[in-house]
């Protein structure tokens, strides 16, 4: 048999949610407002720990910052005394290579023995060397120190002798050819000369010429200091 129910839907009996999945809901919704309580307690007991934690990192960051910047200008200042450095370096090579002539004079006046006297001194600059086409003359690098004078008597091995004491180091260590990085001899003139005043009644007049290079100095560039590479 066949019931038709003829009841309207809205004024039919609505059936009732079965207990247990009620309580199942209820369940789940109680769960959920208890790990969101949980989630949200937990959130703000950390939020000073996090807060301090922020601190910390930008601390950090400003002490890596602050590292930075002393490191690059310890490094600036650090090129900066290579530089000064080698200009002091440079100046004191500059000093030593100088030659001082009052000093050379000195030494010359000291080697000049008892029977030998000087009648002139001075420097000669020789000429440009010749250079190819189209580029310019190349300056000389030393001077021609002509020496003249005379020794008494006819005996010509009295200059061969003043020459050597040129290269020998005298009682204090030095020597007159100690400033300069090389010394030719480009000529040396020999000529007897009469002295009726003199008890050996002759002279020998010499003219000696010597081509002398100062030492060189080979002078470093600020760039590559500055860049902190080797010195070469």
């Amino acid at each position: 048999m066949i019931a038709i129910n003829l009841i309207p839907v809205e004024l039919r009996k609505i059936d009732a949610t079965p207990l247990p999945r009620r309580l199942m809901i209820f369940g789940a919704v109680a769960l959920n407002a208890v790990a969101l309580v949980v989630a949200l307690t937990y959130f703000l007991a950390n939020i000073p720990a996090l807060q301090s934690k922020k601190e910390s990192v930008k601390n950090q960051v400003y002490q890596a910052t602050t590292i930075n910047k002393v490191e690059q200008r310890y490094n600036a200042l650090i090129t900066q005394k290579r530089d000064f450095e080698q200009r002091r370096n440079t100046i004191e090579q500059i000093e030593k290579a100088r030659v001082i002539w009052a000093r050379k004079l000195d030494q010359l006046w000291d080697l000049v023995p008892e029977d030998m006297w000087l009648s002139d001194i001075r420097l000669e600059e020789p000429p440009k060397s010749k250079s190819r086409r189209g580029q310019p003359e190349e300056a000389p690098k030393g001077h021609t120190f002509v020496i003249e004078g005379y020794t008494a008597g006819p005996d010509v091995t009295k200059v061969s002798t003043f020459i050597q004491a040129l290269k020998r180091k005298s009682a204090e260590g030095s020597y007159f050819f100690e400033d300069f990085e090389r010394i030719e001899l480009v000529k040396l003139d020999l000529e007897e000369e009469e002295f009726a005043d003199y008890e050996e009644g002759v002279a020998v007049k010499f003219t000696l010429r010597l081509y002398m290079i100062p030492r060189r100095i080979e002078l470093q560039s600020a760039a590559a200091s500055a860049a902190g590479q080797p010195r070469q």
